[in-house]
């Protein structure tokens, strides 16, 4: 699959109602905006301003791996998804008011 067909797909499944409803049942909020991962937070002055939370799609380096059998091969793209939103709270184990929320979120967008 080529990279702009997996970034549609992936985006659009970030945006499905799927997703959406299983946030809500969670009671987090749905996801806003999902772009390719371009340092938005540290360009802030220079980006086009966005909904959040938001989703940032980061493609790493694709690995192959020839088996030299009938010319199979495997490749392995990784991925990083970067998550912005307004405010989580303290995440930090030792604050009195941690609240793990964004770990929820990103155990709902598990991606496989």
């Amino acid at each position: 699959m080529k990279s702009k067909e997996l970034y549609l797909h992936l985006g659009n499944y970030l945006l499905s109602p799927e997703i959406q409803t299983k946030l809500q049942d969670l009671d987090l909020p749905a996801i806003s905006h999902v772009d390719l991962w371009k340092e938005q937070p540290a360009n802030e002055k220079t980006e086009v301003a966005y909904s959040l939370p938001a989703v940032f799609i980061e493609f790493g380096n694709r690995h192959y791996t020839n088996f030299g059998v009938d010319n199979e091969s495997e490749s392995k793209l990784y991925i990083t998804l970067y998550l912005e939103a307004h405010t989580w709270g303290a995440t930090s184990l030792n604050s009195p008011q941690t609240t793990l929320e964004p770990l929820e979120l990103f155990d709902t967008l598990q991606v496989s």
